[in-house]
């Protein structure tokens, strides 16, 4: 808080909020930018786990161990909860 304080001191009511407003836009766009980046990330998790559903049917291919797959349904459970604690 001394921080912002010393930092706006200089400048006058109307500037200061100005400077505010900004902040306040600049840190939605951030707070938006990491949803945006979660979903992505859950959205490819969510592929390769349902791709490998296809390429666990072909006979004879080589598919993903289960332990990695758990652990992608892992992080796929744990984005969405972050993401959902965003919104």
């Amino acid at each position: 808080l001394d921080q912002i304080r010393e930092r706006l001191q200089f400048l006058s009511i109307e500037d200061q909020k100005t400077v505010c407003r900004r902040e306040c836009q600049i840190a939605q766009q951030q707070h938006d930018a990491l949803q945006r980046q979660l979903q992505q990330t859950i959205d490819r998790y969510r592929r390769v786990v349902q791709l490998h559903g296809a390429i666990a049917a072909t006979p004879g291919a080589e598919s993903l161990d289960e332990e990695v797959l758990q652990k992608y349904r892992q992080r796929i459970e744990l984005l969405e909860k972050m993401l959902s604690t965003l919104s």
